[in-house]
């Protein structure tokens, strides 16, 4: 069993503990309006929807707490900065929407084991900040209008996305950075947003079934190393497909079409890129822009129909 479903077993498995054994404590409008601090283990559950126009909302200073919105909302009214701050270990948040807040609407801080699920967040100044946190993993949930970074994963290796929509950003979609090793992007969809879709400036990251279409800079930018991308969809934005700079870059299986500059561009500073199969076709500048390494190489790669040409200098394609 691999690490994020066994954190997902121990989740549920607590969900029925404390269901089971353990009264909730119920959140209400009287507990939020100065800001909630929890510092006591256990489930708490929100029992309407609520406001705040403080700095917090709700900050979760004990580990073991096991946070239920119930279906309501958090409202930070254009006032309230942050919704929801996590800083303790093995925390859990799910089923409910945070929307409206000038900060970021959840803060995961020097944290180990958190997870979050169907969490909905709304034009927020930010939606997802996990700073300095190991083994985070965030599912089902998405992100609409955000002014600035929809999600920004920094110094926090083992972090899990999976099935995670981002749509009518400012900004980009997602950004990994710092000491992020080992993060893992699965089925993540990312449409409509200004400024680039992934950027990914740490090591050994793997991106597997992205969807990335109309955004107004580049799909993803690829500037650390040893990253891995499968099975991804990347089409009609204004930018590059893709833009590769870092080593060791894989492309496995993925299709860039209709982009705006070339399908994918290897910058001067990209070697050892291996792209195999897929397509990169129709877009308006080159299906394969190689500017890098001559240890850079493509196999079996549909490139055609793109407007300048199809390969640029890159080797070893049938």
């Amino acid at each position: 069993m691999n690490s994020m479903n066994l954190r997902r077993l121990l989740f549920l498995s607590s969900l029925m503990f404390w269901g089971n054994s353990i009264q909730p404590f119920i959140i209400t409008q009287s507990d939020i309006t100065n800001g909630l601090i929890i510092n006591e283990s256990g489930l708490w559950q929100l029992g309407e929807s609520v406001t705040f126009s403080d700095q917090y909302g709700i900050v979760v200073n004990v580990p073991d707490v096991i946070l239920d919105l119930s279906g309501y909302t958090i409202d930070g009214l254009q006032k309230g900065n942050v919704a929801i701050q996590i800083m303790s270990n093995n925390c859990h948040l799910f089923n409910g929407t945070l929307k409206n807040c000038v900060g970021t609407a959840i803060e995961i801080i020097k944290t180990s084991g958190v997870s979050i699920s169907k969490i909905y967040i709304d034009y927020c100044t930010s939606g997802l900040l996990i700073l300095a946190s190991d083994y985070t993993s965030i599912a089902s949930s998405s992100i609409i209008g955000a002014q600035e970074s929809s999600i920004l994963i920094k110094d926090s290796p083992y972090t899990s996305l999976e099935q995670i929509t981002v749509t009518n950003g400012s900004n980009e979609g997602i950004a990994i950075i710092g000491n992020s090793g080992e993060t893992i992007l699965n089925q993540i969809q990312i449409s409509k947003c200004t400024g680039q879709g992934i950027i990914i400036g740490s090591d050994a990251v793997i991106l597997k079934a992205i969807i990335i279409f109309l955004i107004t800079g580049d799909g993803v930018v690829m500037s650390g190393n040893d990253l891995q991308m499968s099975s991804a969809s990347i089409s009609l934005n204004n930018g590059n497909g893709c833009r590769i700079s870092g080593l060791n870059t894989m492309l496995q299986q993925c299709n860039f079409g209709i982009n705006g500059k070339d399908g994918i561009l290897l910058e001067s500073t990209a070697a050892n890129t291996e792209i195999t199969g897929g397509q990169s076709s129709g877009n308006s500048a080159i299906g394969i822009n190689n500017l890098g390494a001559n240890s850079n190489k493509a196999h079996y790669v549909d490139a055609r129909l793109n407007k300048i040409r199809d390969f640029w200098r890159i080797i070893n394609t049938p």
